[in-house]
Formats: C-alpha cells, sequence, structure tokens
C-alpha cells in the first residue's frame, strides 16, 4: 500500500506539473507577437465566439500603430449595430529600456485628419433620394418577369426613329405606376450614338449641345460599353427602341441647390411596355438637369451622363443576361463612380462624400457608421463605394467589372470564388484607406495610385487612454492610433460578432 501510495502521489505530481507546462504553453501562444508582412501590416479573421486578442510587440516612442476593427456581417440586406470595446495594455519588465525611435513614419505626409463626431449625421440630398428609389425600383423589376424579357427572347421590338427638329412628349416621373407631369422636348441634336432632346420651357446653348453630343459619341459610349457591357449595343437587349442609339432628355429636374441638386437619373420602367408601367417612355434614355448644365461645371453634368449609362447598362445585364436577384446597389453606385473616373472626369480626391470638410457626410469622418454593403441613402453610401469599386479596379483591373456585370453570383460571393477571400479584401481595402501614400512603394497593394487628402476618423490611445467603448454598424470600420511607449503593447476586443482586425505598424 505504501509503495502503491507513492506512485500515485508521483503521477499526481507529474499531472499538476503537465498542467502546469500546458498552462505556460498556452500563455506563451497569447504573448507571441503577430507576423507582420513587408508592408508592416497584419490581419486576422476571428469567429464570434472566438477570443479577440493581439500582440502588437514592442512600439517605441514616437513610433505608432494603426488598428482596424469591422464586424465582418456580409449581409447587404442588414445593417445591424454592434457594441464593442478595445483595451491595450502597455506592458514593461524594466522602463529604464524603453525603445525610442528617431525613423520617419506617415504622420509627416500632407495628409489631414478628418473631424472628430460621436454621430453621423444624415444628409438626404435630392440626388441621393431619387437614386436609392431607382436602385430599389431596379431590384423589384428583377423579381418580375414581364414583357421586356418576352420582348427580347422573341426579338420583339419598337422602332422609333427621329429628326432633328422633331418634338416628342415625355413621361415624367419618380414612380413606374404614376405620371407627375409630362413635357414637351425639341430634338436639338443628333449624333452617332445619341438623340438630345431639349424641354421647350429652358434654353441650352448650341455649343453645350455640341460638347454633350461629342462626348457622349467619342468617350462615353465607348468607354462605359468598354468596361460594363458585355453586349453589343444594338442587338443585346440595351437598345430597346431600336433606333441605335440613346436619347437623353435635358429638362429641369431641380433648381434648388440649399439641399443638394438632382443631377440626373435613369428610370428602368423607360425600358418596360407602357402596359406594363404607365410612366414608361419606352425608350433606353436618362434624364439630365438642364439648371445644372446652365449653372454648374460641365464637366460635373458630362460625369452625369457616364454616371447614369452605367446604370442602364447594369440594369439590362442584371435584369435580362442574369436575372440576379440580389440587392447590389453598393457595387452598382460604386460602378457608376467609377464610369466617371475612367472617363476622365472625376477624381477620387477632393470628393466630399469621402471626407467632407466643411460639414459630417463623409464616410471617413464616421466610418464605424457606414456599411460598405448596406446603401442607407446617405452621401457617404458613395463615398465608400466609390472608394471600394476603384481599389477593386485598381488590383483585379477590367476582369472582376465584366464578372460582376454578368454573372448571377452576388458580387461578394463572386469576387471570393474567382479572386479573393471578400472579408480578407474588405480589410485589406480598410486598411489602405488610411495608410495609402502614393509617395511611397513600400505600401504596395496598401496604395491608391493618387493621395487622399484626409486620414479616416480615428480613436488615439497610449498609456493615459488605454480603453474605448465603441458602436458599429456591419462591415463599418473603427480606427485606432496607438501611440508607442517604447513597450510591448497586446490589445483585446471585445466584439461578439465574426470579426476582421487589421493593423499597420509605422516603424517595420
Amino acid at each position: 500500500m505504501k509503495k502503491n501510495s507513492i506512485i500515485i502521489i508521483i503521477l499526481a505530481f507529474m499531472l499538476i506539473l503537465g498542467g502546469c507546462s500546458s498552462s505556460k504553453e498556452a500563455t506563451s501562444d497569447l504573448s507571441e507577437v503577430i507576423n507582420y508582412n513587408s508592408a508592416g501590416v497584419y490581419k486576422e479573421i476571428f469567429s464570434a465566439d472566438e477570443s479577440k486578442e493581439v500582440n502588437l510587440g514592442t512600439i517605441a516612442k514616437g513610433e505608432f500603430a494603426i488598428v482596424a476593427v469591422s464586424p465582418l456581417d456580409l449581409n447587404s440586406n442588414s445593417n445591424f449595430e454592434f457594441d464593442g470595446q478595445i483595451e491595450v495594455d502597455f506592458s514593461a519588465e524594466n522602463r529604464d529600456n524603453i525603445v525610442i525611435s528617431s525613423s520617419q513614419n506617415i504622420n509627416n505626409n500632407q495628409k489631414k485628419k478628418s473631424r472628430s463626431i460621436s454621430n453621423k449625421v444624415s444628409n438626404n440630398l435630392e440626388q441621393v433620394k431619387l437614386d436609392a428609389q431607382m436602385r430599389q425600383f431596379e431590384n423589384e423589376l428583377i423579381n418580375k418577369n414581364y414583357q421586356m424579357i418576352n420582348r427580347l427572347e422573341n426579338n420583339v421590338s419598337i422602332q422609333a426613329v427621329y429628326q432633328q427638329g422633331d418634338k416628342k412628349e415625355f413621361k415624367i416621373s419618380n414612380y413606374s405606376d404614376r405620371i407627375d407631369n409630362n413635357v414637351t422636348a425639341t430634338l436639338e441634336k443628333v449624333s452617332e450614338r445619341a438623340y438630345i432632346f431639349v424641354d421647350d420651357n429652358y434654353y441650352i446653348a448650341s455649343s453645350k449641345l455640341d460638347t454633350f453630343a461629342a462626348e457622349f459619341d467619342n468617350q462615353i459610349f465607348d468607354t462605359d460599353m468598354e468596361y460594363f457591357a458585355k453586349h453589343d449595343y444594338n442587338s443585346g437587349g440595351y437598345d430597346f427602341d431600336s433606333n441605335e442609339k440613346v436619347i437623353i432628355l435635358i429638362t429641369e429636374l431641380d433648381n434648388d441647390a440649399t439641399d443638394g441638386t438632382l443631377m440626373g437619373y435613369f428610370a428602368p420602367w423607360d425600358l418596360f411596355p407602357e402596359e406594363d408601367y404607365v410612366a414608361s417612355n419606352q425608350a433606353d434614355m436618362f434624364y439630365i438637369n438642364s439648371w445644372s448644365i446652365n449653372n454648374m461645371d460641365l464637366d460635373d453634368t458630362l460625369a452625369t451622363l457616364a454616371h447614369e449609362f452605367q446604370h442602364l447598362l447594369f440594369f439590362v445585364e442584371k435584369e435580362f443576361h442574369t436575372k440576379r436577384q440580389v440587392n447590389d446597389t453598393w457595387i452598382n453606385e460604386g460602378f457608376s463612380g467609377l464610369a466617371e473616373y475612367l472617363n476622365g472626369y472625376y477624381a477620387y480626391t477632393g470628393d466630399a462624400r469621402i471626407t467632407d470638410s466643411e460639414g459630417y457626410s463623409g464616410y471617413f469622418d464616421y466610418p464605424q457608421g457606414e456599411s460598405l454593403l448596406y446603401w442607407n441613402n446617405q452621401l457617404s453610401d458613395y463615398g465608400a463605394s466609390n472608394l471600394f469599386a476603384y481599389y477593386l479596379y485598381q488590383k483585379y483591373g477590367t476582369e472582376v467589372i465584366k464578372e460582376i456585370m454578368t454573372s448571377d453570383q452576388d458580387p461578394i460571393d463572386l469576387i471570393s470564388n474567382q479572386h479573393e477571400d471578400f472579408s480578407s479584401l474588405f480589410l485589406d481595402w480598410a486598411i489602405t484607406n488610411y495608410i495609402t501614400d502614393d509617395s511611397n512603394n513600400r505600401f504596395g497593394q496598401y496604395n491608391y495610385p493618387m493621395q487622399l487628402e484626409y486620414y479616416p476618423n480615428d480613436v488615439i490611445l497610449n498609456e493615459s487612454y488605454n480603453r474605448d467603448d465603441f458602436t458599429i454598424n456591419s462591415t463599418g470600420v473603427k480606427y485606432y492610433l496607438i501611440n508607442g511607449s517604447g513597450v510591448n503593447t497586446s490589445l483585446k476586443i471585445n466584439l461578439s460578432e465574426k470579426t476582421g482586425i487589421v493593423v499597420y505598424r509605422s516603424d517595420l
């Protein structure tokens, strides 16, 4: 018995030692410094119930880390809010060995901080509201099997050919089931690819109409078709009225600039017979605001031509060719912004929808409150979707645009299946929006080929303020700037959702 007792005691002691050893190894694993890539970036995706802890390593005094956090709820139909907390631990066994750095970092460039705000202010300008209505109608129409599909599949069409000087009555409506008013317009310009009608109540200088016709024929039509269409315009379902031209109706849509200017729109019901939609003009067409032509920079209106023509192409591809029944307003609007850029009328730098230096409606002003995927009828929606579409184009070129335009898959699934896990790509984009510096080649894939004027809004964490409670929306991004203290720095995030964390270290 005594011998057996000794053996039992020894075995118990070994188990205790083994348990201690395992615990120590687990602790050691948690304390391991994360691995950064050559650009100084680390990213990780954690499940909802996983402990979200990372050790950033020793960040020298004078250096910093940028941490971007996002709940990766990739449902474009939801915009949930999540409550979270971040806590940073600055620890050092011997404060006599504090690490100090004299290296330079990205704080030395000319970018400015976005203003710090606690709540994003809704700014539903006229264009925003109407665009939201049009995209909603497009998503509803895709679920209906009306005569547009029968017409295209059976080669049934109407034919509407006009001569310069012809007058035509157009229906004006924001809703497919009603007519707000009718306008009579005269065909002022006939070009190779466009009929340009002008409302008889308004005057547009002939020189501006000449510019419109030339830009649409020689720049916009071919560029948008090259990037955003798969089929021939005349035979691929775009040309509803079989005249090989797009109708551009210039009429006054809005003349009050105090709440934003309605520049133009594409109405999807115009591509259906009027017996199905009473407001239909039965033409492949879009509308341009006469007030904006006479009162704003001409490039802004030319950008609208490129923007709305993309919407027409996107709708036909989605409605007829792919019958894609998904909510993809975010990428549709992003592609229309990209169309403006590819045609040379738009630069992402200086866009107040990205950073509003005079207000609170830019994406960078409150990025944690803006979901990339959920269209919430805000100016910041355009800022986020425009930047992401541009990043997508810069990384994968025209191939990914055509794939999305012509596939029946959700864009998120297509990107994940054909290129890269969408969550991983999204995190790359999130950190790019902060660290991009076109003069710094080391950033590689985390760069735009132009300089953004501002950083996204962030919260500064240091030894004096090392914990922050936050609220964040699905695929919103919360940015933290952690100032180095010369000691080992680790952080813990409490967020009960699948979470992406991406870190940039300035000194690596």
